[in-house]
């Protein structure tokens, strides 16, 4: 009897073993959010990632474990004193105002701080963790629109990407990050062209081609942002055939963190509802992704994780 736990724990058994897995599931009593109970699977094992959520893992760690992923996942659990309730509200509110503070900051010329945008990635992290991708862009729906609900909503996706394939979390919270400031050079373009119902001018879509390099130049100026999401910025409309904006980059000079940003941000556009536009089925954005890594745009590895951590 493993009896009340009220520290976290660290489970590296194999969950593919029926005695196992019902043992776990008797004896693990109903935590606190403080308690985080941390499962290490292979990345590459499908089944036992699955395992791991219904078991009510709060991290996943890749084997062979690394101590300092480990330690990640203690830092990065809530605090006790954390307000218990559902973390989605509390997220969501902090991440519109740091989509706002950081456009506003791009818009006036000055310094973003980083700190809140740090603080912002993590609750998202876990507030996904917690209740799932559905309820978040649920969520999401129901209360944005524009540039913020597509900010919001690739973070999400890119997070539940992250959680659903066992990255390791300090890459979950880097592709959180990335998510949130992937389009901050939006703040710089109308918005009767960012929202335009109809199709483009070509000069309107020169504008909209710019916001990846004006974005990663104020950050890169003006912020102590990390290079891998500096680079996602920059690069996540490059696709890996060299026929992506605004460099025409190919695969090679494309960074692992940036391609994953860039399926889960073409992912993100086709589910999201405008006023002029009804969400595309999930069902269908996936069939249209896949598409695009047999034509050699997108990574068909990456196409795969996301259509399995969606569950289609």
């Amino acid at each position: 009897m493993i009896g009340k736990i009220t520290y976290p724990v660290l489970v590296d058994i194999d969950l593919h073993n029926r005695h196992h897995v019902e043992t776990l599931r008797r004896e693990l009593p109903k935590r606190s959010r403080a308690d985080a109970l941390i499962f290490a699977v292979h990345s590459d094992d499908r089944a036992a990632i699955v395992q791991a959520k219904i078991l009510g893992g709060t991290f996943l760690v890749r084997k062979p474990l690394k101590i300092d992923e480990v330690r990640f996942c203690l830092d990065s659990r809530p605090k006790a004193a954390d307000p218990p309730a559902n973390g989605v509200p509390v997220a969501m509110s902090a991440t519109a105002a740091v989509l706002d503070h950081a456009m506003s900051a791009l818009r006036t010329g000055v310094p973003l701080d980083i700190t809140p945008v740090a603080k912002t990635a993590q609750q998202l992290v876990s507030a996904i963790a917690e209740v799932g991708i559905d309820a978040w862009l649920n969520a999401v729906r129901n209360h944005h629109e524009g540039t913020f609900q597509h900010c919001m909503l690739v973070t999400g996706v890119a997070t539940a990407y992250g959680h659903g394939t066992a990255l390791p979390p300090p890459e979950v919270v880097k592709l959180a990050t990335a998510g949130l400031l992937h389009d901050i050079g939006k703040a710089s373009i109308t918005t009767d062209i960012l929202d335009k119902p109809g199709r483009l001018t070509d000069v309107e879509y020169a504008i909209i081609k710019r916001h990846p390099t004006e974005g990663y130049e104020f950050l890169r100026a003006h912020s102590l942002v990390g290079k891998d999401v500096l680079a996602a910025v920059r690069d996540h409309h490059e696709f890996l055939d060299g026929s992506g904006y605004p460099a025409g980059l190919t695969r090679a000079e494309i960074a692992p963190l940036t391609r994953i940003l860039t399926v889960c941000d073409i992912y993100a556009a086709m589910i999201e509802e405008r006023s002029y536009k009804p969400p595309m089925p999930p069902q269908q954005a996936i069939e249209v992704l896949k598409s695009m890594a047999r034509s050699g745009k997108v990574e068909d590895r990456i196409v795969d994780g996301l259509s399995r951590t969606i569950g289609v």
